[in-house]
Parts: structure tokens; sequence; C-alpha cells
């Protein structure tokens, strides 16, 4: 079986570690691979054929689309399935099929408001994997799909590669002044507005003022990045919180942590959260969207509500008071996301593709 996985771009994100975690379990399944995007700077970490597409674009209906189909006609004809995992490439994936009749699936990674755009021009494909339980009734729910055509489908992880203490370099976050009696604080993830990393910060300073050694770690670049920086400088947090940019091996940032915070306002499910719970570091997260799916409060990490910046704060209070319970929640990590395993995301996965093949006809 010979697969066209489309994504819009391949910078670092939770789409960029589905598709390469994917394509990765699928090869190993023996599945012929091509990807498709506007490139970015994850591509090298590839397995698999990367076709350079000119997708950078927010509209469906934009020129842009009919030139990435002419420059992927001349591998179409080996193709048999091709996979969408945003909105601009369900409309690839749509103007594929009408044009070269090849059957496509797509994969819903959130939460996204229902348009009449969702009406008018669907793009759904033969089946819709949905990553959480939360995205599958909201895509029951909230755009009339039949639940028949989809296919509950989690995220996964490396998680023999993500063990703690398998680093050959040691974890020292002293290149970005962390001092070794400080309480670490971290978090990763696109500097948006939906991420909530402006109630982390008020939730921070709440903490920060009861707890002085306390340090926090942002990763992640995006949009939002200037307003964060001038929230920290508001807040007077300017040597307590340190936006380290994009870290391209997050065991180096996470094994030295005490303390995973996912402070999100919504998430389909959480790669990032996931990632913690392998390295058996606590985690404090909002229960929104899937979250809860992975995060049982009290068993493997701690539960706040969203944009309740005391809450989190007294989260953060109580797991730095309280040695016992972050011991117990790291002893139930890991096995908490056995599945959640890339190998098992593939094999499910390619069981959706023969499907949809079987489904068209093709």
């Amino acid at each position: 079986m010979k697969i066209l996985i489309l994504n819009n771009h391949f910078n670092v994100g939770g789409i960029t570690s589905y598709v390469l975690n994917l394509s990765r379990g699928l090869k190993e399944l023996g599945v012929d691979i091509i990807v498709g995007s506007c490139s970015g700077g994850a591509v090298y970490k590839l397995n698999s054929r990367h076709i350079e597409l000119p997708l950078n674009t927010k509209s469906e209906l934009s020129w842009k689309i009919v030139r990435s189909y002419r420059r992927l006609a001349p591998l179409l004809k080996d193709i048999d399935v091709v996979h969408a995992n945003t909105r601009i490439t369900q409309a690839l994936a749509h103007h594929i099929y009408l044009m070269a009749g090849i059957p496509y699936l797509v994969t819903w990674h959130g939460y996204h408001k229902a348009k009449l755009k969702h009406r008018i021009l669907p793009y759904w494909g033969e089946r819709v994997i949905a990553v959480s339980n939360f995205v599958k009734n909201h895509l029951i729910n909230d755009f009339n799909l039949n639940s028949e055509r989809i296919r509950l489908i989690y995220n996964g992880i490396d998680t023999e590669a993500l063990k703690p203490g398998q680093m050959q370099e040691t974890c020292s976050l002293e290149k970005y002044g962390v001092k070794e009696c400080d309480f670490v604080i971290g978090a990763i993830g696109r500097l948006s507005d939906v991420k909530g990393f402006d109630i982390l910060l008020d939730a921070f300073k709440l903490f920060n003022d009861k707890a002085p050694s306390s340090v926090l770690l942002l990763a992640g670049e995006g949009k939002y990045k200037s307003k964060i920086e001038n929230r920290i400088l508001s807040l007077n947090l300017s040597s307590k919180v340190k936006m380290i940019g994009v870290v391209e091996d997050i065991r180096l940032i996470v094994e030295g942590l005490d303390i995973f915070v996912q402070p999100s306002l919504m998430e389909g499910l959480g790669i990032s959260i996931l990632e913690a719970l392998a390295l058996n570091v606590p985690v404090v997260a909002t229960n929104v969207g899937g979250i809860p799916e992975i995060i049982k409060d009290g068993y493997n990490g701690i539960l706040v509500p969203p944009s309740n910046a005391q809450a989190l704060a007294d989260a953060f209070i109580r797991m730095q008071a309280d040695n016992f319970l972050r011991d117990n929640l790291s002893k139930n990590s890991r096995s908490s996301i056995a599945g959640f395993s890339y190998q098992n995301m593939a094999s499910e996965t390619l069981k959706a593709y023969r499907e949809t093949t079987a489904e068209s006809g093709y």
C-alpha cells in the first residue's frame, strides 16, 4: 500500500509530531509513504520521501491548491489513499479525489467551530480519524458526522525512546539560568492564545510570590510571543520566566523539570503531556478537550479548571509541598500511557486506510 500524507507545513508542533510518528510506524509495517507539505524546520526528521508543496495559504479556495495538485500529479498513479491533516490539505485531498479518483481520509486533531464553509465544502473523505473521544463527539455533535465514518485512534509516541535516564547527554538546565536549588516548572507548545500561557504566567506569579526559588521555562514559538514577553515584563517576572524557543529534543528539558504544565484552553489530546508522562515527570493540566482521557486526576497528574490562575497556582503549591504526591504521580506515569505508542497508532491507521479503499472500491 502507498499513502500520501499531507500537512500544511513541517515546523515543530503537534501535527508535525503526529505525521513523524505515524510515517515511522507505517514504514515499519511495510507501507510506502510520501509526505507533502510546504516544508519547515522539522522536515529533516522524516524517514519518508518529502514533496515540497505551496501550501502556505489559509484559503481552501486558493490557487495554491491547484498548483500543489499539479506538482503531485506525476506521483498519483501509484497512490492508494491520501491522508489529510488540516483544512487546507482536506481541500487538496478532495481536489485529488475529483481529478484522479483516489480516496482520502482526514485526521481531525482538535476543536474547531462549525462554520458555513464546512457545510458547503465538507471535504471529509471516506473516513475521519478522531484523536480522542472528545474530538469524536465534537465531530458528531457539531459537524453532524455519522459515527460509523469516524475511527477513534489516539496519538502515539515513541515510549521506548522516551524512557527516563536514557539520554547520553546529561539533562542540565543551567544554560537557561536555572540553579540546582530551583523548583522548575515547564511548558511546551505553540505560542498562541488557545494554549493559555497568559493564564500560566498569572498563576506562576501567584506561586512565585510564595516560592521565590521557582523558575518557569516556556519552550516554543508563535505569533503570541510578543504578547507573552510583554506580560512577563508587566508581572516583573523577567528573571524568573525563561523563554527558550523551539527545543529539538524535549528530553533535554522535560527530564529536568519538577512539574510539566499544560494550561490549554482547548486541546484535542496533548502529545506533550504523553511525552512528559513517558519521562515520569509530574503533570498539571487543564481539564479540557481530550486531556482527561490521558490524565486521571490524582493518579498520574493533577487536573485544574481552564482559565483559572488561582487553581493552577494552588496545584503548583500543592505539588511543591508534597514530595510523596509527586513521587506517586511519577510512579504511575509510564504505565498510564501503555496504549499511546506510535506502533499502535500506525497499526490502527493502516486499518482505516484499508477501510477507505474498500469503501470507495478503489
